[in-house]
């Protein structure tokens, strides 16, 4: 199942991805989590949405661009 995931970075930005991981919440937490953390990621994982979602935060509004007039992400890597 694809999910949208966020993040928050160590300098307090948020970001987001999509991952392709186990139906059910807690499994795919656990693993999206296990995926970023063999990463050596500085950022930390804050919510999981269900589907390909696009994400608009603060910053984009103030700073630009929208994230609604781009193209879609694709999913960025398959977490086990």
């Amino acid at each position: 199942m694809i999910y949208t995931a966020i993040f928050q970075h160590a300098n307090g930005a948020y970001t987001y991805d999509l991952f392709d991981a186990p139906n059910g919440f807690s499994s795919a937490w656990a693993a999206i989590d296990y995926e970023i953390q063999q990463h050596a990621s500085t950022r930390s994982l804050i919510a999981i949405i269900p589907g390909n979602q696009q994400v608009g935060f603060h910053d984009d509004y103030v700073n630009g661009p929208s994230p609604f007039c781009q193209p879609r992400k694709n999913a960025a890597w398959t977490a086990r």
